[in-house]
């Protein structure tokens, strides 16, 4: 998958959709009042499960 942004066209890593799509999930789900905190616990969560 490519998207066109103005003359560049930039590839979307593979996996990349469907890991804003489970973040925008769980944002949806808990309603945060810091989704930039929010996402960065989420994103260190993923990193130990790893």
């Amino acid at each position: 998958m490519s998207v066109s942004y103005g003359p560049v066209r930039l590839a979307v890593p593979p996996g990349f959709k469907s890991l804003l799509e489970d973040l925008s999930r769980e944002v949806l789900r808990e309603q945060p009042d810091n989704i930039p905190e929010f996402a960065a616990k989420y994103f260190e969560g993923l990193l130990k499960v790893r």
